[in-house]
């Protein structure tokens, strides 16, 4: 328990570092800690496909070596990254597109 709170204490801090540089209009707190949870929680979803699109690319093992540049890159670019960012954009859009603020 305590590791895991030490690995959420630079998101934490990021979030109350960010609310307290905007001066001019501040979001809700509320709001601001539900899109927080949202991203946390993004990492399931993320898992899951990344697990998933991981068994396909090991079936186009077949046609290419997994020591190779291009193996690399579309297995940490594609695999990993612009899967995890999708589900973290899709989960903060999830939490707060109809709010007002």
């Amino acid at each position: 328990m305590f590791l895991t709170g030490l690995a959420l204490l630079p998101a934490i801090a990021l979030v109350v570092w960010i609310y307290r540089q905007d001066k001019v209009e501040k979001e809700p707190r509320g709001l601001l800690w539900k899109i927080f949870l949202f991203g946390v929680l993004s990492v399931i979803p993320a898992m899951i496909l990344e697990i998933i699109l991981d068994e396909v690319f090991l079936v186009f093992m077949v046609f290419m070596d997994a020591d190779t540049l291009c193996y690399v890159i579309l297995d940490n670019f594609i695999g990993v990254a612009l899967i995890e960012e999708l589900c973290k954009m899709k989960a903060a859009k999830w939490a707060a597109w109809k709010h007002p603020a």
